[in-house]
């Protein structure tokens, strides 16, 4: 699975985390905003709503932006990164 500072790293980078989120970047805690971001990230990409880095959601972490559906690029920051296979 994906450890919680590089989920933090990446839904940052890409915009999902709530705003004003201030946890370090290195903290290894899956907290309320992580769930948030990664809520707001399941809801962009079509994916079940819970919170939770289940299998689906860790596969659509892990698919390249140019292998995903046009719709996805509609968030304006959502070809900077992808993680690494």
């Amino acid at each position: 699975m994906l450890a919680a500072p590089a989920l933090r790293r990446m839904l940052s980078t890409i915009g999902d985390l709530p705003p004003g989120d201030a946890t370090a970047p290195t903290d290894p805690t899956f907290d309320a905003n992580l769930s948030t971001g990664v809520r707001n990230y399941q809801a962009r990409h079509g994916l079940g709503i819970d919170g939770l880095l289940g299998k689906a959601t860790f596969a659509a972490l892990r698919t390249p932006p140019r292998a995903r559906d046009p719709a996805d690029h509609a968030h304006p920051r959502a070809l900077a990164l992808a993680l690494p296979v």
